[in-house]
């Protein structure tokens, strides 16, 4: 894993994890917004170049979160995931119970993928892997500034980690293998499996769009805070599983926030 930090080590700590085809690089500007803080993150496996896991059961959460845990110096911090990094941030909670101070899940950790519907899921994720293609460098961050309406030279350092070149097209960095072992992963280790041994505080910040999701993900998140011993729900408004790049302001304020006000 490749580690990126980011603030003064003598601040409270914040550990991000990433989503499946994301990378540790996807949280430079809420790191900006958040000078408060020391946060820290990786590229996980088989992410931003680095080296993917050989077998599937590699990126079960339970065996992640250990290897992860190597990389982690500091004795007591927060965590912060979005989506698949969500997931193991509950996965690790409850695993380094002692070390966790709290946990925000950014639009994960509440959506489970059921088994009956993991070969749909898969299909989706070639799809879309299969999909991914630009001619060359321009192109693609073309689309991706027109997608996020804004730019900086942080959230292009995030885009271009995403990506490499193959045979002379732009295309997604993470291996097929990767993102379907990760889906996999998920399955097999649901997200409810572990709820009821995380014992710090979890915020819950999640989407609203598209609307038509709108009640799978309200009713998701009550039936997770049936689990949860402390939880804060909140819904950002206009935005969606990408939250944290769609309202980056809102999305760091809600952090700001829950941390300072709860502890």
């Amino acid at each position: 894993m490749k580690k990126f930090e980011w603030g003064e080590r003598r601040k409270e700590t914040i550990v991000f994890l990433h989503g499946l085809g994301s990378t540790g690089l996807s949280v430079g500007e809420m790191a900006a917004k958040l000078p408060e803080y020391h946060i820290v993150s990786f590229h996980l496996p088989g992410h931003g170049g680095t080296t993917p896991k050989t077998s599937e059961e590699e990126y079960y959460p339970s065996q992640l979160v250990d290897e992860i845990d190597t990389y982690i110096e500091q004795e007591a911090f927060y965590i912060a995931g979005h989506s698949w990094g969500a997931h193991l941030g509950c996965y690790y909670a409850a695993a380094y119970p002692e070390k966790v101070k709290g946990l925000i899940l950014l639009d994960g950790g509440y959506l489970p993928i059921e088994k009956e519907g993991l070969d749909d899921e898969l299909r989706m994720v070639e799809s879309f892997y299969e999909n991914i293609r630009f001619e060359n460098e321009h192109e693609f961050l073309t689309a991706e500034k027109e997608e996020l309406g804004r730019w900086s030279n942080d959230l292009q350092k995030a885009s271009l980690a995403q990506v490499k070149e193959v045979d002379g097209k732009i295309r997604l960095a993470v291996s097929l293998f990767t993102a379907q072992s990760v889906i996999k992963g998920m399955v097999e280790e649901p997200v409810g499996k572990v709820l009821p041994n995380i014992n710090c505080p979890v915020l819950l910040l999640r989407g609203t769009l598209p609307e038509d999701m709108e009640e799978t993900r309200r009713s998701a998140a009550e039936q997770m805070g049936e689990s949860v011993k402390h939880l804060d729900i909140i819904g950002v408004q206009e935005a969606g599983h990408d939250l944290y790049r769609d309202k980056p302001g809102r999305v760091s304020m809600e952090w700001k926030r829950w941390l300072q006000s709860s502890f």
